[in-house]
């Protein structure tokens, strides 16, 4: 899957120098890496996520929670 930066990167990488391209892909890398990380927690959120703390004198709401 391609984003819109990729496809624009690939334009502008056929005549830059080798430090910048470098950089480019590492930003780029990191961002695939962030957007993974970010479909991981939608799939399986961690618990803290949507976990419900309750004081023990509290009772358990009948009512959904929204």
């Amino acid at each position: 899957m391609k984003g819109f930066y990729e496809k624009k990167g690939e334009q502008n990488n056929k005549g830059g120098n080798s430090e910048a391209n470098q950089t480019k892909a590492e930003v780029e890398l990191e961002i695939k890496k962030l957007e993974l990380q970010k479909l991981q927690r939608e799939v399986n959120p961690p618990e803290e996520d949507y976990k419900l703390v309750l004081n023990p004198d509290e009772e358990i709401p009948n009512e959904p929670i929204l």
